[in-house]
């Protein structure tokens, strides 16, 4: 059984009309501000090395309850970028945390409330997609009870919201330090107020 190769050269013509393109401008944007407030919650699982070691292994730590507010005011400088300045205070249980050992079971001991009290400001970046939001703020305690083995005072908030009407928005956010290092998770919702 053979086979034949040969060359093709063809010309191929449309004779209706080439498809015309619509351009359409789009409006400069007019700068706006907003102001935003939201409340967290989270909780946060800290593992504890100087349990007993022979029984370490049977628990997975303790988990300590995460919360606080937030507030940043914006000003977006176009469709797809805001800019703005911000300030959270949380509270975090498991700041100078212990625990006791209570019929084979870790038991979290609570502290006074103001020792983990932490307050934090921080410059934002919002890259805006429709309803949909990525949030950078690099971040400063400011005020937090000093203790051994803190975590820096520079931290990150990296997260991501989403607009559900024009004023409430739902989103999560991640706090961690030396950018690798996870903290803790806010969930979060909020309030928007926008003017010119």
């Amino acid at each position: 059984m053979g086979g034949t190769i040969a060359p093709k050269i063809s010309l191929k013509y449309n004779f209706y009309e080439p498809p015309s393109f619509i351009k359409q401008e789009i409006p400069e944007y007019k700068k706006e501000n907003e102001w935003l407030i939201s409340v967290f919650g989270g909780k946060k699982n800290v593992i504890f090395d100087s349990v007993n070691i022979d029984i370490i292994e049977k628990y997975e730590g303790v988990n300590f309850p995460v919360f606080g507010v937030s507030t940043t005011i914006n000003r977006q400088i176009s469709y797809k970028s805001k800019i703005g300045i911000g300030m959270s205070m949380s509270y975090d249980g498991s700041i100078n945390a212990q625990v006791a050992v209570d019929a084979n079971e870790l038991e979290a001991v609570d502290g006074p409330f103001s020792d983990k009290l932490q307050v934090s400001i921080y410059p934002s970046y919002e890259f805006v997609i429709n309803r949909f939001s990525l949030i950078l703020q690099p971040a400063f305690y400011i005020y937090r009870k000093k203790l051994k083995n803190q975590s820096p005072v520079f931290h990150q908030r990296i997260g991501i919201k989403y607009h559900f009407s024009d004023n409430f928005y739902a989103g999560i956010t991640l706090r961690d330090y030396k950018f690798h290092v996870s903290d803790f998770i806010e969930w979060n919702v909020g309030y928007q107020i926008k003017w010119n």
